[in-house]
């Protein structure tokens, strides 16, 4: 089975879209990604378009000469998951471009990129008319390159905040599902809540759902008592009152809570494995990678038997 990674946070400001930028070398690396056997990763924020500006591709995909994803969805063309052939030639797989380079990868083509031409406009009725389907053609492409010499590895989606169409879509979309979260009440709340719906509507059932608290401060003692160890209670509070069936909880442990701050993040984003190769990391970079290489081991293990598409 071809896993669809969804980074989703309920409320802005997590550091989802970073999350997703370090995790994406580490996993390609334990998937062993490469030019023949690529990972898809998709910018879903569209007003805010993080990744896109991440990776230095937003000039690449305001050309009108091109698809972005806002383009894609909106288009009446219909984009078969069929492959014959080469998935090299398949339109789907064009409208991607080659990121590897900018993750720190020698080969540029083991992750391949799909941004947002964050000018384009988009409804929500368009939304919610072309959105469902077309990332499901993406989808069933990846599930059906598995067929074939050359397939496709995963498909990683950085989803926008909260409950916009485009996090509706990413999030009904993951087989494996990151939510990102500060480790603040409000945080807190807000990701229950929306996880309780996913529960509600059953649509958790499918989906390995990891609960990643981010940008996790030292921890200090407020008022005589310690903030991480307050906070992992008050997380494992809810999980009890919860009872989420698929909710993994490898990062909420005292000696593994999370992905932790990282100083340089605060005054410039970066891809901690491309710096790795060229200086030695501070200790908050040398946690945060143990973080970073964690996660994207347990995505890039089975859960269960895969499974064919049409």
């Amino acid at each position: 089975m071809v896993h669809i990674t969804t980074f989703f946070s309920y409320k802005g400001g997590a550091g989802r879209s970073s999350t997703c930028l370090n995790t994406l070398p580490y996993l390609a690396t334990e998937l062993n990604a490469s030019k023949n056997a690529p990972i898809l990763l998709i910018d879903m924020d569209w007003k805010s378009a993080g990744m896109t500006y991440l990776l230095d591709q937003e000039k690449t995909f305001r050309s009108k000469d091109r698809d972005d994803i806002i383009r894609y969805i909106k288009s009446q063309n219909t984009y078969s998951p069929k492959i014959d052939g080469s998935i090299f030639d398949h339109p789907i797989f064009k409208m991607f471009v080659p990121v590897g380079k900018k993750l720190g990868l020698k080969d540029d083509d083991a992750v391949m990129f799909l941004g947002v031409d964050d000018q384009e406009k988009i409804s929500q009725e368009e939304a919610k008319t072309g959105g469902y389907a077309k990332i499901d053609a993406i989808r069933r492409f990846c599930a059906n390159s598995e067929r074939n010499a050359q397939k496709i590895k995963a498909m990683v989606i950085d989803s926008s905040a909260g409950d916009q169409e485009s996090a509706e879509i990413s999030t009904r979309a993951a087989t494996d599902l990151v939510t990102c979260f500060r480790a603040t009440t409000q945080f807190r709340k807000g990701t229950f809540s929306y996880l309780e719906r996913l529960q509600s509507e059953n649509l958790d059932q499918d989906k390995r759902i990891f609960l990643l608290p981010t940008v996790i401060p030292p921890n200090v003692e407020i008022d005589k008592v310690s903030q991480l160890e307050s906070t992992v209670k008050n997380i494992r509070a809810l999980l009890d009152i919860y009872k989420f069936q698929t909710v993994r909880e490898d990062f909420i442990d005292e000696k593994c809570f999370g992905i932790n701050e990282v100083t340089r993040f605060k005054w410039q984003e970066g891809v901690l494995f491309e710096i790795a190769q060229k200086q030695s990391l501070a200790k908050d970079e040398e946690e945060a990678v143990k973080r970073y290489s964690k996660l994207a081991k347990l995505l890039s293990e089975d859960d269960e038997e895969d499974d064919d598409d049409e």
